[in-house]
């Protein structure tokens, strides 16, 4: 690459895309799923690169789960949660959750 013409390259960002696949993107959707207990154990949703399944899912997986399950989906909260009036020290994700399982999230 020529220092003075830099070129723009789009990265390719592995993630999950459903149940036991991985697939490269070019971006990572703005979206965290927390999956029921136990489909958080549930070894086709843990990624390659991590020694264990995690409570959440981020990317294409977890937009797609936005129309399923929204009260088990946060989408883009970076764009709401820098407001001066929301305190991002109380459980409030996902919004509009039930307040028995956000409780239980603490």
């Amino acid at each position: 690459m020529d220092a003075d013409k830099p070129e723009v390259q789009l990265l390719s960002i592995p993630q999950l895309v459903a149940a036991g696949t991985i697939e490269n993107r070019t971006s990572l959707p703005s979206f965290a799923y927390l999956p029921p207990a136990g489909q958080a154990s549930d070894k086709s949703f843990a990624l390659p690169w991590k020694q264990r399944t995690s409570d959440c899912i981020v990317g294409e997986f977890a937009r797609r789960q936005a129309a399923e399950s929204p009260d088990r989906t946060i989408g883009s909260a970076k764009s709401w949660l820098c407001h001066s009036k929301v305190d991002r020290h109380q459980p409030i994700l996902p919004w509009n959750a039930p307040e028995a399982w956000r409780s239980s999230r603490r």
